[in-house]
C-alpha cells in the first residue's frame, strides 16, 4: 500500500513530506546513490528505509536481542528516490528498485563470537547519536 502511495505519478510528490533540510539533501544526492539497511531476519531485507550512512544500518542491525544481524548493501538512482530525509540519512523506496544487492551476517566488533549479545540500550543510543552528530 505504502508503495502504491508513494508512487503516485503527481508533479513534485517527492518534495511534499520535506522541511528545507531534507530538500537540501535530497538535492545534494548524486545521481545514483549507495544505500544500507540494517535488519535482524532475513525475512525483513526487501523493506522500505534504507539509509546513505553504513554506521546507521550498522546499528539498526544490531538493536534487536534476538535473530541475526544483517547488513544490506546496493545501489538506487536518485529518480527511484521516493521519500528522503536528513534523519538518519532516510531513503525511502521500493526494495525492487535496489541494484546490486549485497547481504552480509555481522558480528558485533566489541563482543566474542561465543557471546554475541546486544549492547545495553544506554550504550546503543550513545553509538546512534556518535553516528548521527558526524
Amino acid at each position: 500500500k505504502w508503495i502504491e502511495l508513494l508512487n503516485n505519478p503527481r508533479p513534485k510528490r517527492e518534495c511534499l513530506m520535506y522541511d528545507i533540510d531534507d530538500y537540501d539533501f535530497f538535492e545534494g544526492l548524486p545521481d545514483k546513490v549507495e544505500v544500507w539497511r540494517g535488519v535482524s531476519d532475513e525475512d525483513y531485507v526487501d523493506g522500505l528505509s534504507w539509509s546513505t550512512e553504513k554506521g546507521v544500518a550498522e546499528w539498526f542491525a544490531k538493536r534487536h536481542p534476538s535473530g541475526e544481524r544483517i547488513l544490506c548493501n546496493g545501489w538506487i538512482e536518485k529518480d527511484k528516490i521516493l521519500m528522503s530525509s536528513i534523519h538518519e540519512h532516510l531513503i525511502v523506496c521500493n526494495p525492487n528498485d535496489i541494484t546490486d544487492l549485497n547481504t552480509e551476517k555481522i558480528i558485533l566488533e566489541d563482543e566474542p563470537v561465543e557471546n554475541n549479545t546486544l549492547l545495553s540500550l544506554v550504550d546503543m543510543a550513545k553509538e546512534y547519536e556518535e553516528i548521527m552528530s558526524e
